[in-house]
């Protein structure tokens, strides 16, 4: 009797160990769901961040891409400014040129008008010389009224001569004016039409420009649009992802209640179950066993930071465990029931049934102890997974920290670029100031050519009246003395004059050959000019080429950054959905529970499945960072493109500073030697002209004494007198003829002048005009090889030595 108690007590110790081992395998669940719940939360707030550093970075990116333009914009601007500034330097060195031609001119205005003085001051002391006082008048009377007849005849025949060389000489001297004008008329006309052509083709060139503005603007605004377009799109997919994340914390709390309610029950159920625990021995070994491997399960799950879909399928698994741990329970009553058989049964018939019972509890308890050990190989798999994720999110960690440093030190960088584009203007200003200084001098300098121009077309008339007198003086004087000795001094004049003539023609051609010579070396020094802006514009067009393939590389790149966004919503979406139909699914499955198990490493396999996801996902981020640094790589070589560029507009700064300074000091030494040596020649001219006109005054006080002594004898020579006036009569009418033409021409010229001053200004309001589109088109890199080539025609134009083909 003894034998059968001590085996029912044993099979019962065995039921109860069992029932233990199940309760602890449930309150172990318990907690390891739990815990995944918590890791998942976790796991989700670490991804919100990373994305959230993520959309910081890719801001951050786009506000340095932003200032990048704008820095080129302002290099832009400022190589506009360096360039009107060239332009208004080469025109105040041809105003300089301009005003030193004019300075040379009245230089030899000087000189002619010194000569011109040397010679009246000869005549007057020729006359002085041969003025002598009247002796014996008697005599002089006789040989005179005896002479009258051959006086006569000379008289005649000289004025004859005279009259026709003068004649011949004005002729000629006209005939060559008449030449010159109408070639300097022929020039000009072609000049104008040159001018003409020219800004015609520079309004077609401003028509084709606005054209092409027009047509960028309407890209621009397509481009705005299609932008706006994208940017709603965004919005409404975020407001789409807002609400699934509302979706899956719902059903987060429901969960929670769904898990309270759970382990309400399990509280019950461990009161009502408390009475059965005996062996509490054995449950502390199960119990810390246990709990080593709920140590490596937490270390497993702790890294498992970014899966908040499992968070469904663990709710699910709950339920499932709900529904086996009551139908547990309902064996556990059944099992109570056939034991109590069992012993009556052992009571009344023998003990090979409480063997064959054993045995089956031994094959349940070895099923189970497999199963376990199926669960223990699925959570040191997990373990490696969450080891690796752990170290994964290091090196991410570690790689925003870098990113951050190196986007202060992009700031940092952008601040002192800052700094020198501020420099720079303060440069440009004083640049300005200096060329408004240069301006004024110019301005001043050409006032007092004015002033002095003035002075001298005064002292031109005072010197034509001065001479009107010595010619009436040197009438009246050869009238009274001889002819023959009057025909001697006309040929000595004549010779002088010729040779006079001859030296001026020498001079004439030395002139026109240095100026061959000159304009020779100003075309070649425009073909150099040409050919160093076409290289010029040959860069530039290659570096605009260079810039839209790097924009049109960075815009791929942030397509291909939204498609990527657009496919991570829908895989969103798509579980969102997923998880909709496995909560109804489970719904179903949690009828079957004895299906349930066989299909527990199917879901093992799924989580597998998810984790693989879930790598792809950190795969495409480690991509983002990758393009992120590109990005980054390629803004620092741009950085350091414009601080070389910004030390070679530092130097060229410099230089021209320099040069500007030079040429400034120069210019006003030698306005103010040019303004010294004038006001020196303007008084030696007036003293001179003072003493001629003291020495014309004594002159006419002898004339006036001597006309009352030869009163007489001049009465006799009125004849002669009514000849010559006619003979001068003639003489004045041709000249006066002359003079009209000369006016007329002169006024053409002035015409034609001023014409080319109305085209000069609209030409240059047309290269402004250039300018503008060109500022408007440079943003997008077109249009720069015309501009330069216009504004190389008109500067030409302007400075005239651009040559216009007959």
């Amino acid at each position: 009797m003894d034998d059968p108690n001590k085996s029912i007590d044993h099979v019962e110790a065995e039921l109860q160990g069992l029932k233990d081992t199940q309760q602890l395998n449930l309150e172990l669940s318990d907690k390891l769901k739990e815990q995944v719940m918590a890791q998942n939360v976790e796991l989700a707030r670490k991804l919100q961040t990373a994305m959230g550093k993520v959309e910081s970075l890719t801001k951050d990116k786009v506000s340095l891409t932003s200032k990048l333009e704008k820095e080129r914009n302002c290099r832009l601007q400022l190589r506009d400014q360096l360039e009107r500034q060239k332009l208004e330097h080469h025109h105040v060195l041809e105003a300089v040129k301009q005003s030193s031609d004019v300075t040379e001119a009245l230089r030899l205005e000087l000189k002619t008008l010194k000569e011109a003085n040397q010679q009246l001051t000869t005549k007057l002391q020729d006359e002085e010389e041969l003025r002598q006082p009247p002796q014996a008048p008697t005599d002089r009377l006789l040989t005179n009224m005896k002479t009258e007849s051959l006086t006569k005849e000379k008289g005649s025949v000289t004025t004859k001569l005279e009259t026709g060389k003068e004649s011949e000489a004005l002729q000629k001297s006209t005939a060559e004016k008449l030449e010159s004008l109408q070639k300097l008329n022929y020039e000009l006309n072609h000049t104008i039409q040159a001018k003409k052509d020219f800004n015609s083709i520079l309004r077609g060139e401003a028509s084709r420009l606005s054209i092409a503005l027009k047509t960028q603007l309407k890209m621009n605004e397509n481009l705005s649009k299609l932008r706006q377009k994208d940017i709603t799109k965004l919005q409404s997919e975020h407001s789409c992802r807002l609400e699934l994340q509302n979706q899956l914390e719902r059903q987060k709390h429901v969960h929670q209640q769904a898990l309270e309610a759970v382990k309400q029950f399990s509280k019950d159920k461990e009161f009502l179950t408390a009475e059965l625990r005996k062996e509490q021995t054995w449950r502390v070994q199960l119990s810390d066993q246990l709990e080593s491997q709920n140590l490596g399960h937490r270390q497993a799950l702790e890294t498992v930071k970014q899966y908040s879909k499992d968070k469904e399928f663990l709710s699910a698994e709950l339920k499932k465990e709900q529904m086996w741990r009551l139908q547990l329970s309902d064996q556990q009553w059944n099992q109570k029931l056939a034991h109590h058989q069992a012993l009556e049964a052992v009571k009344q018939s023998n003990l090979a049934a409480l063997h064959q019972i054993l045995e089956a509890l031994i094959a349940a308890k070895q099923e189970l102890s497999s199963k376990l050990q199926v669960e223990e190989e699925l959570r040191c798999y997990s373990q490696d997974l969450v080891d690796w994720l752990s170290t994964n999110l290091e090196t991410e960690t570690k790689r925003n920290e870098c990113l951050t440093k190196e986007k202060a030190s992009l700031t940092a960088k952008l601040e002192k670029e800052q700094i020198w584009r501020l420099q720079l203007r303060d440069q440009l200003e004083d640049q300005k100031l200096t060329h408004q200084q240069a301006h004024k001098a110019v301005k001043q300098f050409h006032d007092v050519k004015e002033a002095l121009c003035w002075e001298l077309e005064t002292l031109k008339e005072a010197n034509q009246q001065f001479t009107t007198k010595l010619q009436i003086e040197e009438e009246l004087r050869w009238r009274s003395q001889c002819l023959t000795d009057r025909l001697l001094t006309n040929l000595k004049t004549e010779m002088k004059k010729n040779e006079s003539l001859t030296n001026e023609k020498k001079l004439l051609t030395a002139e026109l050959e240095t100026e061959h010579t000159w304009r020779l070396q100003l075309i070649q020094q425009l073909e150099k000019h040409k050919n160093a802006h076409l290289k010029e514009s040959e860069a530039l067009q290659k570096s605009t080429a260079e810039k839209l393939e790097s924009l049109q590389k960075l815009n791929s790149e942030l397509n291909r950054n939204i498609r990527a966004k657009k496919d991570f919503n829908t895989i969103l979406k798509g579980e969102a959905s997923r998880l909709s139909v496995a909560l109804q699914t489970q719904m179903k499955m949690n009828e079957n529970v004895s299906k349930l198990r066989d299909k527990d490493i199917a879901k093992s396999l799924e989580l597998q499945n998810q984790l693989e996801r879930q790598k792809h996902v950190h795969q495409q981020a480690l991509k983002a960072v990758k393009q992120f640094l590109k990005d980054k790589e390629f803004l620092t070589v741009e950085l350091r493109k414009e601080q070389t560029w910004r030390l070679q507009l530092s130097d060229q700064l410099e230089s021209q500073k320099l040069d500007l300074q030079q040429k400034a000091l120069e210019a006003v030494k030698q306005f103010s030697d040019m303004k010294d040596g004038l006001f020196q020649e303007l008084e030696s001219l007036k003293e001179a002209n003072q003493k001629l006109v003291t020495k014309l005054q004594v002159e006419e006080e002898l004339r006036c004494n001597s006309q009352a002594l030869t009163d007489r004898l001049f009465r006799s020579l009125k004849r002669s007198k009514r000849m010559n006036r006619k003979s001068k009569a003639v003489k004045k009418s041709t000249a006066v003829t002359d003079t009209l033409k000369l006016k007329r021409l002169e006024k053409l010229n002035s015409d034609l002048n001023h014409k080319l001053q109305v085209e000069r200004d609209m030409s240059t309001a047309l290269s402004e005009d250039a300018f503008r589109l060109f500022m408007a088109l440079d943003t997008h890199g077109r249009g720069a090889e015309v501009v330069t080539g216009v504004q190389i025609g008109v500067d030409e134009l302007q400075s005239g030595q651009l040559e216009v083909p007959s």
